[in-house]
């Protein structure tokens, strides 16, 4: 890990970038709303569906708006937290740096949420559930591991867990 980084650190940033997700969005869902509701009155035929496909996307802006504000609340206890200890396995809120077997490196942050965005320039959160974050979990540092993308089988060693 960087020299200087802190575990509290990554999952303060965790926070933010949530928070800029969140709030972008929110306004996103009112934006959608809003044009869904300025669509003249309702359908003049069944091809006319722009009010309906607009109240659809607004409603579902809605429900991501929810869950990221869900997972903000969940990240404020977390940073609630006085001690973060380095784990033995990977697990949530695993730094972790692993070596592919075409000697690319890659640094990750294991987090409940916000899974494919990038903390700072070398760092990527994965969770649990993605392909990379399933073969990661509860390895310790030294261990290889495997995963699929599409048909492409990635392999590589673990040189770092914290």
């Amino acid at each position: 890990m960087s020299a200087g980084i802190k575990k509290k650190d990554l999952i303060v940033k965790l926070y933010e970038l949530t928070k800029i997700k969140e709030s972008e969005m929110k306004k996103a869902s009112k934006d959608a709303q809003d044009r869904a509701n300025e669509a003249e009155g309702a359908m003049q035929s069944r091809y006319d569906t722009f009010k309906e496909e607009g109240q659809n996307l607004a409603g579902g802006l809605k429900i991501r708006h929810k869950e990221l504000e869900a997972s903000l609340s969940i990240i404020k206890e977390i940073l609630q937290e006085k001690n973060f200890p380095d784990h033995d396995n990977v697990n949530i809120y695993s730094y972790i740096e692993v070596e592919f077997e075409d000697s690319k490196k890659g640094e990750y942050f294991m987090a409940p949420v916000m899974g494919g965005e990038k903390l700072d320039e070398n760092i990527s959160i994965i969770t649990p559930h993605s392909p990379i974050g399933k073969s990661l979990m509860g390895k310790e540092e030294g261990e290889e591991f495997k995963y699929f993308v599409g048909n492409v089988k990635k392999k590589g060693e673990i040189i770092t867990l914290q």
